[in-house]
């Protein structure tokens, strides 16, 4: 029953998890070996950009903006405030 989008592009070797229900899009960008777990009910948006290696869990009605800078945060957990989207950018290693 999801009815989001996922875009896996190009040699991407990472792993997209799309729960049922979820509304939103996700983008895995090239090269990016991280981990996307979007749960049920979510309807942001995911970018995971290029050489990501992270793991980027969006739960429940999650509508955080999360731009990760800090590379020794390992797990982000968003919370129910803020933007719908998640980012995360290059060489983040959560």
């Amino acid at each position: 029953m999801a009815r989001g989008t996922i875009n896996q592009h190009p040699m991407a070797r990472g792993t997209i998890n799309q729960h049922p229900m979820a509304r939103g899009t996700i983008n895995q960008h090239p090269m990016a070996r991280g981990t996307i777990n979007q749960h049920p009910m979510a309807r942001g948006t995911i970018n995971q950009h290029p050489m990501a290696r992270g793991t980027i869990n969006q739960h429940p009605m999650a509508r955080e903006n999360y731009q990760p800078t800090i590379p020794w945060l390992w797990n982000y957990q968003p919370t129910f405030h803020g933007s719908w989207n998640i980012n995360q950018h290059p060489i983040a290693i959560l």
